[in-house]
C-alpha cells in the first residue's frame, strides 16, 4: 500500500518551476531536438500565446454515449467548426483555453515528478508519458483519476476512459494537426476531434525577413 501511495504521489505531484524550458521541452528533455520546427513552435517558452483553426468533432452512436456526452459537457459534433486556443501560464501550469465553434473547453497541464504529463479536465485527470514519433508528438495515457479538491481517487483501467491523442506536423509549414481520441469502457467512442492549427506570427516573421 506505502509503495502504490508512492507511485501515485510521483505521478501526481508537480515539479515546481519548469520556467527556463517550455512545459513540453521538459518532458520530451533530449528528444525535443527530434521534432518538427512546427511542433515546437507549437510549445514555447514565452506565453500566453493564442492560435486558431478548424477542427471537425464526432461523438459516440447510442443513448449511453449521447447521455454520457452531455454529462461530461464535451463540445458539440460539427463539422470544420472555426476554434480558438490560448496557451497561458499560470506558476507551475499551463492552461488550455480552448474555443470550438463558442464552446469552451478549458484544462490544466503541469510536469510530474516522474516526468510525466498531467493533464485535467474539471474533476477528471491523465497521466500521460509523453513522446516523440515521426517529428511530432505521441501522448501514451498511464493512468486516469477522479479529482475531489486535492483527492485522487485512481480508476482502474477496465473503467476509466482511454486517450488516445497526438500532435503532428501539418501539410504547411505555419500549421500542426492535432487528432484526440476518447473512448470508454463498454460504450466504445465518446468523442473524436480532429484539425488545423495555424501559427499566424510564423506568417509575420517570414514577411519581416523578406
Amino acid at each position: 500500500m506505502q509503495r502504490f501511495i508512492r507511485i501515485l504521489r510521483d505521478d501526481y505531484e508537480s515539479v515546481p518551476n519548469v520556467a527556463l524550458k517550455s512545459l513540453y521541452e521538459a518532458l520530451l528533455d533530449g528528444a525535443w531536438s527530434n521534432l518538427a520546427p512546427a511542433i515546437q513552435r507549437a510549445h514555447p517558452r514565452e506565453l500566453p500565446i493564442e492560435r486558431s483553426g478548424r477542427f471537425d468533432i464526432s461523438h459516440g452512436r447510442g443513448f449511453l454515449a449521447w447521455f454520457l456526452a452531455r454529462w461530461s459537457k464535451i463540445p458539440p459534433a460539427g463539422r470544420a467548426l472555426p476554434t480558438r486556443l490560448r496557451v497561458e501560464r499560470k506558476g507551475s501550469f499551463e492552461v488550455w483555453r480552448r474555443t470550438f465553434g463558442s464552446f469552451p473547453h478549458v484544462s490544466t497541464q503541469q510536469v510530474s515528478r516522474a516526468g510525466t504529463l498531467v493533464e485535467r479536465f474539471g474533476g477528471i485527470e491523465f497521466c500521460f508519458k509523453v513522446q516523440s514519433r515521426d517529428s511530432g508528438i505521441q501522448f501514451r495515457q498511464l493512468r486516469a483519476a477522479i479529482c475531489v479538491g486535492r483527492c485522487k481517487l485512481p480508476l482502474p483501467a477496465w473503467l476509466g476512459p482511454r486517450v488516445d491523442a497526438q500532435e503532428m506536423p501539418g501539410d504547411l509549414e505555419y500549421q500542426t494537426r492535432v487528432r484526440v481520441t476518447v473512448r470508454l469502457p463498454l460504450v466504445g467512442l465518446l468523442i473524436d476531434y480532429q484539425g488545423e492549427i495555424d501559427q499566424p506570427e510564423f506568417d509575420a516573421k517570414e514577411e519581416v525577413c523578406k
